[in-house]
């Protein structure tokens, strides 16, 4: 059976979304929609391009996202919606697909963009269509793999989700990945993330929690509370395990960096007067930061982990998936692009399939676990399992 797919969003990630639902969706007629018609033309172009020889029709839209009229035009007639919009567009994005009785997803925009969709859950039900918000890599695939490791073990006490983006190699500036805008990495250090101990929901500090973590292949890195870590897992979780806790990974001397112009006063909004001119020291930080991060190009990585401990066949016993993903030079996709955009589309596919049931749920609730994993592995992300016996729990 083929499909009809709608991308919302002509970014890096939207190109990257496409080009999965036209190599693996079954896709008979994918359509890209952004703010910027040039935009869209030239994106989608470059993903007709990449699926030379595939049956996929790509084309192109323009669309007002902030007006419903226009989003509502944009997903007529979809089987499917992904959408890589900011966290800000999602309500209106999943509305606009229940509205068109398309099956939705999205890359992931925070919390309350999450929220924001699994509002819609009863009216989704009765529609007939499933809506899985905040599915690219963490959340998303982390949640999944999350709960794969839960199934593995006879009992779980525990989940450890540990998730970055780094530069191929260190030695940035920041020793972060460009991918990223300097202005998302700062949002992630003003804000807290969401964890689970003793089986209570805590807020907990960003850049606090630190500890090493090393990963196969890449190396010792440093991992940290954020507030990329403030997830639906560990509501979700609450009454299954008694912790669980997301970090994001940076390459050794990075969270030292940050909390040093933290502590300098950089990261602060509040305009302070320099030889007569009024300046806001986060603007002055951003010019700059900008400027040095905007005029390289680089390669990165993606490292994701998640252990869980607990007990199978009356043994304390460790349950772990890895994932190391760098960009393709044959695609020219980054790993950031890639690990954001396959799973959001893998769980689009299984989605339109009917795999996953009608209603709004996050993807830790939604999908078929192994199913996703498969379908995940099957664009060439490749997660690797280890089931050990450890001293204890």
């Amino acid at each position: 059976m083929a499909y009809k797919y709608v991308v919302l969003g002509a970014g890096k990630t939207g190109i990257a979304a496409a080009y999965d639902l036209g190599a693996y969706g079954e896709a008979s007629d994918i359509l890209l929609v952004d703010s910027d018609a040039a935009a869209a033309k030239e994106a989608a172009a470059h993903v007709a391009k990449l699926l030379k020889g595939k049956k996929a029709k790509v084309k192109a839209s323009s669309a007002d996202f902030s007006k419903k009229a226009d989003l509502a035009k944009a997903v007529k007639g979809a089987d499917g919606v992904l959408s890589t919009l900011p966290g800000s567009h999602a309500g209106a994005a999943a509305q606009a697909a229940l509205a068109a009785k398309a099956h939705y997803c999205d890359v992931g925009g925070g919390l309350e963009a999450s929220k924001a969709v699994l509002k819609n859950a009863n009216a989704a039900r009765k529609a007939g269509v499933s809506m899985v918000p905040g599915c690219g890599l963490a959340p998303g695939l982390s949640s999944s793999l999350s709960m794969v490791a839960m199934m593995t073990l006879d009992f779980c006490r525990e989940v450890r989700v540990y998730a970055g983006n780094l530069p191929h190699e260190p030695g940035a500036p920041l020793d972060y990945a460009s991918a990223l805008p300097v202005e998302a990495l700062l949002a992630r250090y003003r804000e807290p993330g969401l964890s689970l101990h003793r089986g209570q929901i805590e807020s907990v500090p960003a850049m606090t929690e630190r500890e090493d973590v090393e990963i196969s292949g890449v190396g010792k890195l440093e991992a940290a509370v954020t507030g990329d870590c403030a997830t639906t897992c560990p509501t979700s979780f609450q009454n299954r395990l008694i912790a669980f806790e997301e970090k994001t990974l940076s390459y050794p001397g990075h969270f030292d960096r940050m909390h040093a112009m933290e502590a300098m006063g950089f990261l602060s909004d509040k305009p302070m007067q320099v030889n007569g001119a009024k300046l806001s020291p986060r603007e002055l930080f951003l010019a700059l930061a900008n400027k040095a991060v905007g005029a390289r190009e680089e390669k990165d990585v993606v490292v994701l982990r998640v252990a869980a401990r607990g007990k199978k066949h009356g043994r304390p016993t460790e349950a772990s998936y890895e994932l190391v993903d760098r960009f393709d030079a044959a695609t020219k996709i980054s790993a950031a692009e890639r690990a954001a955009a396959f799973p959001a589309a893998a769980s689009l596919y299984l989605q339109v399939k009917g795999k996953v049931k009608p209603g709004a749920e996050p993807p830790e609730a939604a999908l078929p676990h192994r199913d996703f994993v498969a379908e995940v592995r099957r664009r060439g992300l490749k997660i690797l399992e280890s089931v050990r016996t450890v001293d204890s729990v």
